[in-house]
């Protein structure tokens, strides 16, 4: 793991959410790296359910957990439905954390988003300034849900004292991600709508918004291997002052720029029509991954190499 965090403590980590992008990059990287993993996906765990939690737990035994499982989807997703994004990952926020709380696992890893930081933070995004405002609107119910995730984190901390940390993930993108729309994210839908409009020989593909917005994006195996190296050390954990950690690659890309990196991978030459109509989200969002960095990670992927890999992975799933 050349880009993870020295030193590691050895310990057996648990994982809940073992499908999905993150939660497979997670399993593939800890083969990868030699440790530990115990691992969960949906048909073996109901993450709503903390009797289900609790009983998978027990019969594992991990030492440190990364909670990972989640409903999310694209900005489409998100404005359509809301309410199914609240209740499905409070329940998760709820029942994970409580019954790891009630065994009392030191070591929690809780995924939450870049998404919860205020419209109004300055940017590149420090974890202090989280509470500063409110949310983007555009993720009403997901942000929700997710921030009483976060705050039942440092509710844990500050009442039993453990190392339950909330961890503030950027974008994140790479082989094995959806594409199915609306629950496609934006590198998924891109590459998706720019490789039918390829076959189909189409003359323009329409992008939303004004393709000014500036997103940060980490390929998910460098986001893996980041929360993987945390998992195993409680003891840098237990130093965060509030139980927030950002992880991202600390540089950005416009949504101009990312669609044209796209159209190049895919080897689409019509023409891009932005649809200033259409919704953007925030004007920028960019992480400021100084906490992480000050533990020895780096993101090590480039967004034009990490770009081809998942194309690659998607194009023959498309068709």
């Amino acid at each position: 793991m050349s880009s993870g965090i020295t030193d590691p403590v050895t310990a057996r980590i648990g994982l809940i959410g073992a499908g999905g992008l993150l939660g497979s990059s997670l399993v593939m990287a800890a083969q990868g790296a030699g440790l530990d993993l115990c691992s969960a996906a949906r048909a073996e765990v109901d993450a709503r359910d903390r009797g289900s939690v609790e009983a998978w737990l027990r019969s594992q035994r991990p030492s440190a957990l990364i909670i990972s499982a989640a409903l999310n989807g694209g900005i489409q997703a998100n404005l359509s439905e809301p309410a199914d994004f609240l209740e499905d990952n409070a329940a998760i926020a709820l029942a994970c954390l409580g019954a790891a709380r009630r065994i009392g696992i030191r070591n929690v890893l809780y995924c939450a988003s870049a998404a919860l930081y205020p419209l109004s933070a300055a940017q590149p995004l420090r974890e202090g300034d989280l509470f500063s405002g409110p949310s983007d609107p555009g993720h009403l119910g997901f942000a929700a849900a997710k921030m009483l995730g976060v705050r039942y984190c440092q509710a844990v901390r500050q009442q039993d004292d453990l190392a339950c940390t909330a961890l503030l993930l950027t974008n994140i993108y790479g082989p094995g991600q959806r594409w199915e729309e609306p629950r496609s994210n934006v590198v998924a839908g891109l590459l998706k709508r720019l490789h039918q409009a390829k076959h189909e020989r189409l003359p323009a593909v329409t992008v939303w918004g004004t393709g000014h917005a500036r997103r940060d994006l980490v390929y998910a195996s460098d986001a893996a291997e980041a929360i993987l190296a945390l998992a195993t050390r409680q003891d840098l954990l237990e130093r965060l002052p509030d139980g927030l950690i950002n992880i991202g690659s600390g540089e950005d890309v416009s949504i101009w720029e990312l669609a044209r990196l796209c159209s190049g991978t895919v080897g689409y030459e019509g023409r891009l029509d932005f649809d200033p109509k259409k919704p953007e989200g925030a004007a920028r969002r960019v992480l400021d991954v100084s906490r992480l960095q000050e533990l020895g990670w780096r993101a090590r992927t480039p967004l034009p190499e990490g770009l081809k890999a998942t194309y690659a992975s998607l194009s023959p799933v498309i068709g």
